[in-house]
């Protein structure tokens, strides 16, 4: 954000996004194409390879048609956060004021064993409500010192 303007604004990237259901896609084909012919009763893990890649299929597929771009903008002169989700079926938007807003942290996904991490952050609304900002396919999620940069500058935003 320029320290003269008062717009902060952050997209997902499509990209990575695009990518990784296209990478679902791909490897569901393949198990599900090198896995179709089972037979007798001894081949189990011939069927869970099937069915993984039925599923990896279908989620990628689904990933795919629903795809779309969520665009987070904080607005410091109009007091407000506003997050915008575009897909091929529409726009969905939602606005959280300044001063609905009780705190602002890093949250974290997924396995410290062995897993992969991503960070997001989570404003913490008055009411008790928990709303993640820049989780997904956002340049940096995967990233803690990244993450709680950002939510540094968000705590700074709140702040003006």
């Amino acid at each position: 954000m320029d320290p003269t303007s008062h717009i902060w604004r952050t997209e997902s990237n499509g990209g990575k996004q695009m990518a990784a259901s296209v990478a679902a896609v791909v490897v569901g084909a393949a198990l599900t194409i090198g896995f179709r012919q089972f037979e007798g009763s001894g081949l189990t893990g011939s069927r869970a390879g099937f069915l993984l890649g039925l599923l990896l299929l279908a989620i990628g597929l689904g990933a795919l048609l629903f795809a779309g771009k969520q665009i987070i903008t904080v607005d410091t002169k109009a007091r407000r956060i506003l997050i915008e989700k575009i897909n091929r079926f529409g726009r969905s938007a939602k606005t959280i004021r300044f001063d609905e807003i009780a705190d602002a942290y890093v949250g974290q996904l997924g396995d410290r064993e062995g897993g992969s991490i991503s960070y997001h952050v989570l404003v913490k609304l008055r009411t008790g409500q928990e709303v993640a900002l820049f989780k997904g396919f956002f340049d940096g999620s995967h990233s803690k010192p990244d993450m709680e940069a950002r939510c540094q500058h968000l705590l700074q935003c709140l702040q003006t």
